[in-house]
């Protein structure tokens, strides 16, 4: 005998709306951590940027100094034939010479790593960047009112949706599915062909030892991930007034180092070189004091690269 059948099963109303909402479930949570990847790349894109804007900034400090220094020795000999300065002033000069030279290697493989950062997010060679950063106004109040849609939070609720849906399809097997079958027979010719229509359904028993734990271990399911989405929700907040907390601290650092710590550097600087040409300084106290105005300088925008890092984190903190 050949027989050639159709089979069908057909799960009852209930479990098909629950799978239906599983399904969409898990496409919202692959939607929520796909914008949450998209929101992180931002970020880590943004980062790399600034630190390679950063990296050219400091390096744009030295070539000032640099040709101090070089006026200086020009100058040094002459000075030291007239007895206006000592002879070891010559070899300070050359001293201060090397230093920059070593800072400016320093600083100009720190721009090289930094552009190789970004070429790891953007994909392209990337040698200097065009234009000053953009504008990241961060306003405290909105961030914290935007936590819901926090990147790290964002995929709870879809979770949440599948969890539920499974804990639906769950008790949907307390009700019994059903299927059908049509199928033909080819036989012997003694006995002919056969057509045969069947259906089936599934009696539930044992409910209690069945069916009853497998709703309970899906409500627990339930359980656990809302207790992870408020673990998470807790911590998120915490960490994002922590940082908060620290833009504030970088802002009060910016401007402290532009309104007082720089132009007393720098004033320290021209004084010393002032007392210095006309007799009344050494050469040390002129290093010394253009060393301190430089050191001034790259802390004023180690703190600019460090408060426009912390805005672009706390901007793509939320996802759009």
């Amino acid at each position: 005998m050949r027989r050639l059948a159709w089979m069908q099963d057909v799960p009852n109303a209930d479990k098909r709306a629950a799978q239906r909402g599983s399904a969409d479930a898990l496409g919202q949570r692959e939607l929520a951590l796909w914008r949450a990847e998209q929101a992180s790349v931002r970020r880590e894109t943004a980062l790399a940027w600034l630190a390679l804007y950063y990296a050219q900034r400091r390096l744009e400090v030295l070539p000032a100094l640099e040709k101090e220094n070089a006026v200086l020795q020009e100058t040094l000999d002459a000075r030291v034939a007239s007895g206006r300065a000592m002879p070891v002033d010559v070899l300070l000069a050359r001293q201060e010479a090397l230093d920059l030279a070593e800072r400016r290697d320093e600083l100009q493989a720190q721009l090289a790593h930094a552009a190789l950062a970004l070429r790891r997010w953007t994909g392209d060679a990337v040698e200097r960047t065009a234009g000053p950063p953009p504008a990241l106004a961060i306003q405290p109040a909105g961030v914290m009112a935007g936590l819901d849609r926090h990147a790290e939070l964002e995929a709870f609720e879809p979770m949440l949706a599948m969890a539920r849906a499974e804990v639906d399809q769950a008790r949907a097997a307390r009700r019994g599915d059903w299927g059908w079958e049509v199928g033909y027979a080819n036989r012997d010719r003694r006995w002919g062909d056969m057509v045969s229509v069947q259906l089936t359904f599934e009696l539930p028993v044992s409910v209690a030892t069945r069916q009853e734990p497998l709703v309970a271990a899906r409500l627990k399911d339930v359980e656990r991930l809302q207790a992870e989405q408020e673990d998470a929700r807790r911590r998120v907040q915490a960490d994002v007034q922590t940082q908060l907390a620290e833009l504030q601290r970088l802002e009060r650092g910016v401007r402290r180092q532009t309104e007082a710590a720089v132009p007393l550097a720098q004033e320290r600087s021209r004084l010393a070189l002032a007392g210095y040409e006309s007799g009344r300084g050494d050469l040390a106290s002129v290093l010394a004091a253009r060393r301190d105005a430089v050191q001034a300088q790259l802390r004023l925008l180690e703190l600019e690269s460090l408060l426009m890092a912390q805005r672009a984190r706390l901007t793509y903190l939320i996802v759009e």
